[in-house]
Order: C-alpha cells, then structure tokens, then sequence
C-alpha cells in the first residue's frame, strides 16, 4: 500500500459526493440531508487525514485504504437514494432546526481532538448507520431496524421547518 494509491481512493470517494449530485439541491429536504451527509463525511473521515498526521504513518495505511472503502461503499448508498428522493417535490418553507442530529455536530466539535485510528474507525461504523438509516428515511422504509430509531426521529424533528425563529435570545 502506497500513500498515491490512498490519495487516488480519497479523491475517487470525495469525488463521488458530489458527481451528478446537482439536482438534490432542487429538493429542499434532500439538499438539507445531503449537505449534512456530505459534512459528516468530511468531519468524521476526510479531515482526520490530515489534522491527526495519519497520512504521513505508513502503518496506517492499509487501515485507512480500508476505511475509504467502507466509506465509498456507503456513500454510494446515500447518494443513489439521495438521487432518487430529489425527484419528488419538496414543497416546505420555513426555518430548519439544524441542531437535530448530535452525532453529526459531534463529528465537528471534536475535530482537532487527538484520535487513534480506532476512533476514525468508529467514526466510520457511525457513517455506515447514518447511511442506512438515510436511505430508510428517504426512501421512507417503514420495516427500519428498530436502532434506527432515535435516529430517524431525529431526522425526521430536523426537516420539520419552525413557525418562528428568533436570532436574539429570550431572555428569561
């Protein structure tokens, strides 16, 4: 395993995030869901390559080359029911509540701790549930295996617009 044969796997699945992606910006909930899919990606996997130094420990980099697969794996899950879902009509207005889901936020919050691969690793067994229960949600399976759950309640509080919002704090 060489560092160019990891670069070009990064590309080949950073580039498949947003290849023929153009159109689930048309659908307000996909574009929502796909925008924080794609920084998940990037928050859990991507950045770690290189604010942890792994891309410099040649020991790491059969673990990382896998890790990409499984990464690429449930990207292309997420992307061909992200697709499909922007062919219905989104007709929501309002405002979203973009805290919904922690696990995503947390993926952000402790970007720069230190991590070993085994948390990269976790972050990836993260993204593999976040994909399956993506696709359930936008495919609107109802038989979703019951861990699923939380999450796509989760999901489903983070698409619904609020009446109002309000940009001072209420003071109490």
């Amino acid at each position: 395993m060489t560092l160019s044969l990891l670069y070009l796997k990064v590309v080949e699945v950073m580039t498949a995030l947003f290849n023929n992606m153009y159109p689930a910006f048309g659908n307000d909930d996909v574009a929502i869901l796909k925008i924080m899919w794609d920084i998940s990606c990037y928050w859990g996997f991507f950045s770690q390559l290189s604010i942890q130094d792994f891309l410099y420990q040649d020991n790491l980099l059969p673990q990382l080359f896998e890790l990409a697969n499984r990464l690429q794996t449930a990207n292309r899950q997420v992307q061909t029911a992200l697709r499909t879902a922007a062919r219905t009509t989104s007709m929501k207005t309002g405002f979203y509540q973009f805290g919904g889901v922690a696990s995503v936020t947390d993926l952000r919050a402790k970007v720069t701790d230190k991590k070993s691969i085994q948390d990269v690793e976790v972050n990836i067994e993260f993204l593999e549930q976040f994909a399956s229960t993506l696709c359930c949600f936008v495919t609107k399976e109802e038989r979703a295996p019951v861990e699923m759950a939380s999450l796509m309640g989760k999901l489903t509080s983070y698409l619904t617009p609020v009446e109002h919002v309000s940009m001072v704090p209420v003071r109490g």
